[in-house]
């Protein structure tokens, strides 16, 4: 008994040691203290979205409504541009002319002109001094054929409504729309003391007529001079041929300039004056020649008056001296200004 009690001391006493051992340390030691945090929570709500769809059916029917609609025309003749006068034209480039064309429509008299054919132009010059009893059209070049050729006519017309913007009566009317050639654009070199031109043209009877003369076609000197001051130098001068025709012809211009409540016209603008309020500019000869013209020709040199009733002021053949040279590049007829503006020969375009 006393060795057993003897023994369980001893074990007591080792392990006691052994305790004592393994709790030392240096004193200089630092027990490091580390903190471990729980992670944050994070909570997420997930909301079930709910869609409630409603189908209903529906009905669609279908009405078909026809409406007639009538087109008022408001489309424009194309320009024309036969007489680009030249060689080389751009007029010829697009198909619209030929110089063959051109000099086989042409007639003129080799006794009193000369006609050059440039490059991009076409120069005439007079061979003698105009006198009172040369042939009214000596002076003149004339195209006799233009119908009878495969291009299309040039119409006489107005360029928008019948009469406007003089009388606005028939703007709106289907059956007034012309869209013709009312306005002719030239691009000219006028070396002489000549200020006014003039062309005439033929109607259906065939032949050139007191009614189809458009003069007035002032020049670099301006409205109502009958002379200017010869120059080398290009200019373009736009006309609406309606009030020059108005102007200068017989039977509906210069004829009709005796209406004593108006006032007698002594000029071009005074008569612009008198007779625009009237509406007595309304292109009774341009526009209701009634067809296509048959021919036309250009006084270049001095306008030409068809009728002894005509006033003094539509005629300026008594400025012909001979030597006097113009130099024409073009002339064009077209339904707007507009539509001629856009218009440029290869001499303007290389002038560019």
């Amino acid at each position: 008994m006393k060795k057993i009690i003897a023994l369980l001391i001893a074990i007591v006493m080792v392990v006691g040691v052994i305790g004592l051992v393994g709790c030392k340390k240096d004193p200089g030691e630092t027990t490091p203290t580390t903190t471990t945090e729980a992670p944050p929570t994070t909570t997420t709500t997930t909301e079930a979205a709910t869609t409630t769809t409603t189908e209903k059916a529906t009905t669609t029917t279908t009405v078909e409504t026809t409406t007639t609609v009538k087109e008022i025309v408001t489309t424009t003749l194309p320009m024309f541009a036969r007489f680009d006068f030249g060689t080389d034209t751009v007029a010829q480039d697009n198909k619209e002319t030929s110089h063959e064309w051109l000099v086989n429509a042409l007639s003129y008299n080799k006794d009193l002109i000369t006609v050059e054919f440039l490059e991009d132009s076409w120069k005439i010059t007079a061979n003698k001094d105009y006198a009172t009893d040369d042939a009214s059209d000596g002076y003149s070049i004339c195209f006799d054929k233009i119908v009878e050729l495969d291009y299309e006519d040039l119409v006489p017309g107005w360029g928008t409504w019948a009469r406007y913007p003089v009388n606005e009566s028939y703007v709106g009317n289907p059956a007034s729309w012309e869209g013709k050639h009312q306005f002719m654009k030239i691009r000219i070199k006028n070396n002489t003391v000549n200020n006014m031109i003039s062309f005439g043209y033929k109607g259906n009877n065939g032949s050139f007529g007191t009614t189809f003369c458009v003069s007035n076609m002032y020049m670099q000197g301006g409205d109502d001079q009958l002379t200017c001051t010869p120059s080398d130098a290009w200019a373009v001068y736009y006309y609406d041929v309606g009030k020059c025709c108005q102007v200068s012809s017989y039977a509906y211009g210069a004829g009709r300039n005796n209406n004593e409540d108006i006032g007698v016209a002594t000029s071009f603008t005074q008569w612009v004056e008198l007779y625009g309020p009237t509406n007595a500019y309304n292109g009774l000869n341009w526009s209701t020649v009634g067809g296509p013209c048959g021919g036309i020709k250009f006084n270049l040199l001095g306008a030409e008056k068809y009728h002894s009733s005509v006033p003094t002021w539509c005629d300026s053949r008594a400025n012909i001296k001979k030597g006097a040279t113009v130099e024409v590049d073009y002339i064009l007829f077209g339904s707007t200004i507009e539509q001629l503006e856009a218009y440029k020969s290869k001499m303007e375009l290389a002038a560019k």
